[in-house]
């Protein structure tokens, strides 16, 4: 890996721990919200369900925080992986993600914008699982040369 590279908007490091803060910024705001709203079911009610009501300006800022931390950490990635396989993918990925959560943010799990909402969550969603292969695999070869595990 090239050394990180200061740029534009912020250090490469900088930019990548905005993509590690993402995750748990998300679960933490999604955690209190689900334990202190009365008539919220962590097993009946999904999670953007919490953008509803009196509080729901909350989860909204939450969607929207952690999808421009998303997407700010796809940079990062972009400068990290500069000149490398897979470069352009892994940050698309990335960027994909921040940008389905921005998606759910902007549009109310409640009709008439319920499909604009579901479909920010599948790009959030897909994405990151298609990025986290993507690092895995990454890792795996570099650390043992394609190796299956032992």
């Amino acid at each position: 890996m090239q050394a990180v590279a200061k740029g534009g908007y912020g250090s490469t490091k900088v930019l990548l721990l905005c993509g590690i803060l993402t995750g748990p910024l998300f679960l933490v705001v999604a955690i209190i919200q689900a334990i202190t709203r009365s008539g919220y079911n962590v097993r009946l009610n999904a999670v953007s369900q919490l953008s509803l009501g009196d509080r729901g300006w909350i989860q909204i800022t939450s969607f929207l925080l952690a999808g421009l931390l998303g997407v700010r950490c796809a940079t990062g990635v972009r400068r990290l992986l500069k000149g490398q396989k897979g470069e352009g993918w892994a940050a698309l990925l990335d960027g994909t993600f921040g940008l389905g959560l921005i998606v759910g943010a902007v549009f109310s799990p409640e009709r008439p914008h319920a499909t604009e909402h579901a479909a920010g969550f599948f790009l959030s969603m897909f994405p990151s699982s298609l990025t986290a292969s993507f690092f895995c695999a990454v890792s795996t070869r570099l650390e043992k040369g394609w190796a299956v595990s032992p």
